[in-house]
């Protein structure tokens, strides 16, 4: 990857690493998914599963962010794709964080007591 106007490859770097949460959150929910269809008596790869419109919506985003960071190491749209990563991507995978934080804590460590 060439120095451009970003700082090099630490950025691209930065921005690989958040949308690879993205991607672990989609194969995450693809997993509970799959699991659903399990407990129902569906084997992998059956119709019923390939055919499921959220089993292929989940299936389209891994392979959209994963395109998205092979257009960082082609530097395809970069500029473009840095700002995509920087203003939605990582704010979510913040909030998520965030909330999982939050759910984790013991309840009585949640509410800030006065």
């Amino acid at each position: 990857m060439a120095e451009d106007n970003h700082n090099s490859w630490v950025e691209y770097d930065i921005a690989i690493e958040v949308i690879g949460k993205m991607i672990a959150e989609q194969i995450e929910s693809l997993n509970e998914l799959l699991d659903s269809f399990n407990r129902m008596g569906f084997k992998a790869g059956d119709e019923a599963i390939l055919n499921d419109q959220a089993y292929r919506q989940r299936m389209q985003q891994i392979a959209f962010f994963k395109a998205e960071i092979d257009s960082i190491y082609s530097e395809k749209d970069i500029t473009a794709l840095l700002s995509k990563v920087q203003n939605v991507y990582a704010p979510y995978i913040k909030a998520r964080m965030q909330l999982q934080k939050t759910r984790s804590m013991p309840q009585s460590l949640t509410y800030e007591t006065v």
